[in-house]
């Protein structure tokens, strides 16, 4: 019967120790999937800055089209304006030869 105590006390031991091992095991578990979710977000983030670079020189070619785009419609609105200032200076020289015959 003596050897019975020892026998649990042993028992208890390395159950105690198994406990102890799974629980170092879950936390090295759990520091690993912290770090991975930490260069995760690193690369989400390198990502973003990218992509959000990429939106902004689209926004900048967009709005310089935008504005050549304008340009050209003035330069379009003044040349029809002046084609339309020649056509009359033209008839109103043509009125003016049929007037002095």
């Amino acid at each position: 019967p003596p050897a019975a105590p020892s026998l649990g006390a042993s028992l208890a031991c390395e159950v105690a120790g198994s406990r102890q091992a799974l629980r170092e095991e879950a936390q090295e578990a759990v520091f690993q999937a912290r770090g991975e979710q930490l260069q995760a977000l690193g690369a989400l983030q390198d990502e973003a800055a990218t992509v959000a670079g990429e939106l902004f020189r689209a926004a900048e070619a967009m709005r310089q089209a935008q504005a050549r785009e304008e340009q050209a419609s003035l330069a379009i609105a003044n040349a029809e304006r002046s084609g339309a200032a020649e056509a009359e200076l033209a008839e109103a020289h043509a009125q003016a030869a049929a007037y002095a015959v």
